[in-house]
């Protein structure tokens, strides 16, 4: 004989005492899939919501594109400039010093830059993740001490999970290490 699991709702007396009775979960999926049936849109309407998401969504993906051209442009200058500047260096006509000043400050935007166009940049003061929950104010922050490499969200049911990877050069015999930690809180109101 299998053993079936029920599962019952009942109301949550946030308003007080309810005289209701509890309700087996196929009840209520069968009274709100017969709702559901009887919503009727009409084929004008999705079209037309169908339209403005696809749009919108094009907006925003163009609007992003836009963004990481420009910066792509930017670093391409500064990475122009650092080569003309290198040619100089070489052939006496700016000194050690200016080299060295710009050069650091160059590449401290092209970090910037990258760090921008990727979401997170080449330290580790970049892992530091947060998933909260807004209604509820539970949350989670994720730190770790080598620099994000890549992240990977992933989501399944009312689940969500920012997933950073580092990585790792290990000569063979070698060992090494590395700390991730998770903190779970409760969020306070603002």
């Amino acid at each position: 004989m299998k053993k079936r699991r029920y599962v019952y709702y009942h109301c949550s007396g946030a308003r007080g005492k309810c005289p209701e009775p509890y309700v087996r979960q196929e009840t209520l999926e069968e009274a709100y899939s017969a709702m559901l049936r009887r919503i009727s849109i009409d084929e004008g309407i999705v079209t037309w919501i169908s339209t403005a998401l696809r749009e919108s969504h094009g907006d925003q993906k163009r609007f992003r594109d836009e963004g990481i051209t420009k910066l792509k442009g930017d670093h391409l200058r500064l990475q122009k400039r650092l080569d003309v500047m290198y040619e100089d260096r070489l052939d006496g006509r700016i000194d050690v010093a200016l080299f060295e000043r710009k050069s650091a400050e160059y590449r401290q935007e092209q970090a910037r830059i990258l760090a921008e166009i990727e979401g997170f940049g080449a330290t580790a003061a970049d892992f530091d993740l947060r998933v909260e929950n807004r209604k509820t104010g539970a949350g989670v922050r994720q730190t770790g001490d080598r620099p994000i490499s890549k992240i990977v969200f992933w989501s399944a049911g009312i689940t969500v999970c920012p997933e950073a990877y580092v990585d790792l050069r290990i000569e063979p015999g070698k060992e090494t290490s590395w700390r991730i930690t998770y903190q779970f809180y409760q969020a306070t109101g603002e």
